[in-house]
C-alpha cells in the first residue's frame, strides 16, 4: 500500500479528499491527507522498510457526521491500515475536525503523489 492507493481507494469510495490543502470554498464535508513523516528501518547504509506516515483529516460542518466516519474507518479496515483517532472542535470555524493517524508501511514520499 502506497500513499498514492490511500489516496486512489478514498476518492474512488465517493470521498472528497484533497492531498496537502483543500483548496478555497471547499464544502464540508472533506478530507485532507498529509504526508507527516519517513521513519524507514535503515541498516548497513541500505533502507529495508519504507514508513510513510500521514494524518487524514475530516472536517465537517457543525457536527459529526457518523455514518461517514464509520465509512471512512471501514475503508481503512478493508485496506488493513492501523489508525488513531482524535478530534477537535472549532467553533470560531463552525466545524469538527476529526483526525486519523495512519502509518503506511511500503509509503512513498508525498512528491510522488498526485492529486
Amino acid at each position: 500500500m502506497t500513499l498514492q492507493d490511500l489516496y486512489t481507494e478514498l476518492t474512488t469510495a465517493g470521498f472528497d479528499i484533497h492531498f496537502g490543502v483543500a483548496p478555497v470554498g471547499t464544502k464540508c464535508p472533506y478530507g485532507v491527507l498529509t504526508d507527516i513523516a519517513h521513519p524507514n528501518f535503515i541498516a548497513d547504509d541500505k533502507t529495508y522498510a519504507k514508513t510513510t506516515e500521514c494524518t487524514l483529516t475530516l472536517v465537517e460542518a457543525g457536527a459529526h457526521d457518523f455514518e461517514l466516519e464509520q465509512t471512512i474507518e471501514e475503508t481503512l479496515d478493508g485496506l488493513n491500515i492501523p489508525y488513531t483517532v482524535d478530534e477537535s472542535w472549532l467553533p470560531e470555524e463552525g466545524v469538527v475536525e476529526t483526525y486519523y493517524s495512519i502509518a503506511i508501511y511500503g509509503g512513498v514520499p508525498s512528491a510522488e503523489v498526485e492529486s
